[in-house]
């Protein structure tokens, strides 16, 4: 079994120190950008260091309205500015580089906007690491820094455009860039070709693909390797106690997982780890929607929290068939999770992450002579984007006409159900009803006084959602709680407004359509299985191609694209549906249902999943 780190979702953010307006405030009445903002001097006192200090570092603050301070940091790497102008909205970074022998180490990291600096400041005027941890330049803020400065630019209006950065950038990108930085830094990776330091051999593209390329072609850590320089690497940037920025956990609050720029990555969505309602019940619910589990919990002496099951029970469970060792035959082995421990870690803006390690017995049982073996745990945290329950962004914008691709449960309460992630189409009528256009299903909508979409289904379920990213127009994740009692038990996929409109065959014929799982997010063509070549193309006549295969494909009464894909012995493996959702730009939005093998008839009521594929000229 192996662990791609790059796949992995983790990161992030729940709104916890800064203030944000009521979701249903219209944006020029927010008290944030009123003309009273004044900007009482703030002294930033920070350091820079990694396994040492970077002695004698040269550090240049900027400001993105054009200012720019530089520093010598001391012998321990410790360095201080002043901002003494500054806007509410101007926003900040700072990079540290060494001198002589650590002339090429350079780290970064992303401060926030002059609102945020002035409310950590305080009336003492003072920040320093312990009040604003991204003061400590390192790998792991660099990766941070990275994956924020690449966002593409936002068309939706915010108010906040240093809080949309903090909550909107990809953990996925931000883990593995500061992963890529920290084997540098210790020498475990070798520096590309033309690249004068750490952070431009990470920052820019070409020279990080080359580094990757050096390293196999992957950033990998297998599970079985905990030694290597990669999950050495990737531990230090998620969980090593001098690096991370550790964080007392909430208390009474429900946290909303989610993650930007992942459509169709239903295999690294992040889960609800732990919440914490007003009335002191605490849940947990897995990556594979298994019911939520009460639990217990206790800080320990690290800062982190151990979750465990209030009646002693696993966390969660699940037979896999195992070789076992004592006599080489295959035996059903269950692997019980008993326990999590839990970190919360302070990110930009005061901001949150949440990461997770499993301790995990190996049982055996029909085999009760077999003890239960103690499974080392993965070498890293899984990190998490989170939200707080009372402070959504934003309301999605629903209105009576609107079309948008939301998740539909497939049972009344979504415990422990297969297809919930399952999505549709929900068209929104007038008077607050609506229904989904595959499988028909009749639903009452509303909007809450705090801005969250309401539903409630004919057939018992019941959703609410609010906007968790407003990274862009296209396609952002959203929070969702579902079932009668309004608990959380499952995160939805990324949801979108779908256009008026289906396939046309010249949308097709003459295209290549690759698919984007997991990789729309900024920095993902290091990864190898973004820079593959495979795709799809369609031609004249209902004929065309699929990694090195024959298709065929039809548009049917509902301009729902149907093709079929060919084995080269002729038969088919497999039936796609595309239903067209939007096109923006080069990519293209579709409802995908794959039938393997396929149904002798299409079956609307299976599974399908919002996808990106990138569209460009065939050659």
């Amino acid at each position: 079994m192996r662990c791609f780190l790059v796949a992995l979702s983790l990161t992030l953010l729940c709104i916890a120190a800064q203030p944000l307006a009521a979701a249903d405030a219209a944006p020029d009445g927010d008290v944030l950008f009123s003309d009273s903002f004044e900007a009482p001097s703030i002294r930033l006192r920070g350091v820079a260091s990694f396994t040492a200090p970077l002695a004698f570092a040269n550090v240049i603050l900027t400001g993105s309205n054009g200012q720019v301070h530089s520093s010598t940091a001391d012998a321990e790497g410790n360095f201080e500015f002043t901002l003494e102008v500054y806007a509410e909205d101007e926003v900040f970074d700072v990079r540290a580089r060494g001198q002589g022998v650590q002339s090429w180490l350079e780290f970064a990291a992303w401060l926030g906007d002059g609102a945020f600096l002035r409310e950590m400041a305080g009336p003492e005027g003072i920040i320093d690491t312990a009040a604003l941890p991204a003061l400590h330049v390192n790998p792991h803020q660099t990766g941070r820094y990275l994956a924020i400065r690449d966002l593409p630019p936002s068309p939706i209006n915010v108010d906040r455009p240093a809080q949309r950065a903090a909550v909107s950038f990809s953990s996925n990108d931000a883990t593995t860039r500061g992963a890529l930085v920290a084997m540098l830094a210790d020498g475990a990776a070798p520096m590309p070709a033309g690249a004068a330091t750490t952070l431009q051999a990470v920052g820019e593209l070409p020279l990080a693909i080359e580094l990757v390329e050096s390293l196999g072609g992957e950033f990998i850590c297998y599970i079985n390797q905990p030694e290597s320089p990669e999950c050495i690497a990737l531990a230090r940037v998620v969980r090593d106690p001098t690096q991370v920025p550790l964080a007392s956990p909430p208390t009474d609050v429900a946290l909303h997982p989610y993650t930007s720029f992942e459509v169709g990555a239903n295999y690294n969505y992040p889960r609800l780890f732990l919440s914490a309602t007003g009335n002191g019940q605490l849940s947990w619910t897995d990556a594979f929607f298994a019911p939520a589990a009460p639990v217990t919990w206790s800080t320990l002496p690290s800062g982190e929290v151990r979750v465990v099951h209030r009646d002693g029970l696993p966390l969660r469970r699940f037979l896999i068939s195992a070789s076992h060792p004592s006599c080489g035959c295959i035996l059903w082995r269950e692997v019980a999770t008993m326990a999590a421990l839990v970190q919360f870690v302070r990110g930009p803006m005061g901001t949150l992450a949440v990461g997770v390690v499993y301790e995990t017995e190996y049982r055996y049982p029909d085999n009760p002579e077999i003890p239960p073996e103690t499974v080392a745990p993965y070498p890293l945290g899984h990190l998490t984007q989170v939200l707080v329950d009372d402070r959504p962004l934003g309301a999605i914008p629903v209105a009576p006409g609107d079309s948008w691709v939301l998740p539909h449960c497939m049972t009344a309460y979504c415990l422990g159900a297969v297809g919930v992630e399952s999505a549709e189409i929900h068209d929104f009528h007038a008077n607050g009803t609506g229904v989904t256009r595959r499988t028909q299903l009749a639903f009452q909508w509303s909007m809450s006084p705090l801005g969250k979409l309401l539903i409630a289904y004919s057939d018992g379920a019941q959703a609410r959602h609010a906007l968790a990213s407003a990274d862009r127009v296209a396609a952002t994740s959203a929070s969702v709680q579902v079932g009668a009692s309004g608990d959380i038990l499952a995160l939805s996929q990324p949801i979108m407004r779908a256009e008026a409109r289906g396939f046309d065959a010249a949308d097709l014929i003459g295209f290549e359509f690759k698919s984007l799982r997991a990789c729309e997010r900024p920095f993902a063509e290091i990864e190898i299985v973004c820079r593959s070549t495979g795709g799809y193309s369609f031609a004249t006549g209902g004929s065309g191609a699929n990694f090195g295969g024959t298709l065929s494909w039809s548009i049917d009464a509902q301009g729902r694209l149907i093709f079929l894909r060919y084995r080269p012995n002729g038969s088919i493996s497999q039936r796609r549906v595309w239903e067209r959702i939007a096109e923006v730009g080069d990519t293209l939005y579709v409802l995908e249902q794959i039938e393997t093998p396929p149904l002798p008839a299409i079956d609307d009521s299976k599974p399908a999943g919002l996808m990106a594929y990138r569209k460009k000229p065939f050659n």
